[in-house]
C-alpha cells in the first residue's frame, strides 16, 4: 500500500480529530472522555518544542491516521526519551500500516537524538500490544487499574525500545 507521511499542520487537525473520535467515544484505546476541540488537538499534536512532531499518514490524498513523537515527562533527565503512538482509521487497521508508521517514527526519533521510545497502551488494546511487540518493543511496566473509563478500571502497560 502506497502511503505517505508528512508533518502534520493545523489544517490537518479536523481530520485527525475525526480519526480520534471513535477511539475516544467507543474504546479504551484512548483515555479521553470527549472528542477534543481544535485548541486541545493543537496543544497535543503541534507542540512548540521542535523535537516533538506529529506526522499525518496519507493515502490517496486522504489522512488515514497519524503518528506522534511527544514529550515523555517534563524533566531534563528525560530529554533523551519520548513517547510514541500510532492511530489509524478503522478501515486501514490490519494492513501493515502500523508497522510502517512505527518504522518511520523510529527513524524520525533517532534523527531527533532520542534514545528510548516509550509506548503506553491500555491492557485491553491487544492489537496495539502485538504491533509494538512485533516491532521489537519490550514490556517494561504494568500499572494495574490506573485508568478508569466506561465504569471500569483499566491497566496501562508500558513498552520501550532503545534505539
Amino acid at each position: 500500500m502506497n502511503i505517505k507521511f508528512r508533518q502534520t499542520t493545523k489544517e490537518d487537525l479536523a481530520a485527525i480529530g475525526g480519526i480520534l473520535k471513535p477511539y475516544i467515544e467507543k474504546t479504551t484505546n484512548n483515555f479521553h472522555f470527549k472528542p477534543l476541540n481544535k485548541a486541545a488537538l493543537k496543544k497535543i499534536l503541534l507542540p512548540a518544542a521542535e523535537r516533538y512532531k506529529t506526522f499525518s499518514i496519507v493515502f490517496d490524498e486522504k489522512i488515514i491516521g497519524f503518528t506522534i513523537v511527544m514529550q515523555y515527562k517534563n524533566r531534563a533527565a528525560y530529554d533523551r526519551s519520548c513517547e510514541v503512538a500510532v492511530y489509524l482509521t478503522e478501515e486501514f487497521c490490519g494492513r501493515g500500516i502500523g508497522k510502517q508508521a512505527l518504522a518511520f517514527i523510529e527513524k524520525q526519533a533517532g534523527e531527533a537524538q532520542f534514545h528510548c521510545l516509550i509506548a503506553t497502551i491500555c491492557g485491553d488494546n491487544i492489537p496495539s500490544i502485538r504491533l509494538f511487540e512485533k516491532a521489537g518493543y519490550e514490556k517494561c511496566g504494568h500499572f494495574k487499574e490506573v485508568g478508569y473509563k466506561f465504569n471500569r478500571y483499566l491497566d496501562v502497560i508500558a513498552y520501550q525500545k532503545i534505539l
